[in-house]
């Protein structure tokens, strides 16, 4: 569905999710009350065979905040989906996970229709990387001069609300 496209690549785009994680995500790992996905494994293929394995590195344990519009994203999916399918999958391709093959190719279309140039997810992992990277920096100098330092919640950072970075 177009839902279930736009979640799956918001999570590219914006949590930097790696593909492996994204297509191992079960709903249990998202938490819509504490506005957060928990990051505890990874989809590889392993002698020809899809199976769920361990995050690329230790940091990729994690638990990080959903953007609202992410979470709006989800909770349409959600109710669009029903009930999940026997794997729990959010981004599930029915009774197995979507092969990161197909997933590849739908996000080469994706681009090709959108008239951009082809680049690999993983690149969009890297650019969503520096944003945060970016608007953390942005949040430290406005914490620092607007709310004093260490100062939580949503922030509006020029204008734009950053409830990505909490």
């Amino acid at each position: 569905t177009d839902e279930l496209d736009a979640s799956r690549w918001h999570a590219a785009l914006i949590l930097g999710m790696r593909q492996g994680e994204c297509l191992a995500l079960p709903w249990g790992a998202v938490n819509f009350a504490d506005e957060s996905i928990t990051i505890a494994r990874s989809l590889v293929r392993a002698n020809g065979t899809l199976e769920f394995g361990e995050p690329k590195s230790a940091a990729g344990h994690r638990t990080i905040p959903i953007p609202a519009k992410m979470l709006t994203h989800l909770k349409v999916l959600r109710a669009t989906l029903g009930e999940p399918d026997p794997l729990d999958l959010v981004w599930g391709n029915g009774q197995k996970p979507r092969d990161p093959k197909a997933d590849n190719t739908r996000w080469r279309k994706l681009l090709a229709d959108a008239g951009l140039p082809a680049v690999t997810l993983h690149s969009a992992r890297q650019s969503a990387a520096r944003r945060m990277e970016d608007l953390a920096a942005d949040r430290r100098v406005h914490d620092s001069r607007q709310r004093g330092p260490r100062a939580g919640g949503r922030l509006a950072l020029d204008g734009r609300d950053a409830d990505c970075v909490r």
